[in-house]
């Protein structure tokens, strides 16, 4: 009977540990805002050799962004999808934080 507690104390401990970690994860997701901001950080901080376009995206970055931009929510973290400047990007947002997904692709 004592082997019995113990599985369903160690059994209720990690399903608590689990549905602890899936609220901080659900509630510390980043918002589109803080994704925006984030991509036109990454972009504007590319070498470019065109000067226009460093002055389109300093002007209208935010709003190209936002415009290029899906996002879908999966509850715990956030998949951003982006095409700007030629390029598609996806980014998981997890945690306050982003991760890109491989390399940009470029848009035919």
């Amino acid at each position: 009977m004592k082997q019995r507690k113990r599985t369903w104390i160690k059994l209720a401990s990690a399903l608590l540990t689990i549905l602890a970690l899936a609220v901080v994860m659900s509630v510390t997701k980043p918002s589109e805002e803080k994704y925006n901001s984030w991509v036109l950080e990454k972009v504007s901080d590319k070498p470019t050799s065109n000067p226009f376009k460093g002055l389109g995206l300093s002007l209208f970055g935010e709003r190209l962004i936002s415009e290029g931009t899906t996002m879908t929510d999966y509850g715990v973290v956030r998949l951003f999808q982006t095409e700007i400047m030629g390029q598609r990007i996806k980014v998981v947002g997890v945690l306050g934080t982003f991760i890109p997904l491989g390399k940009p692709d470029n848009v035919q």
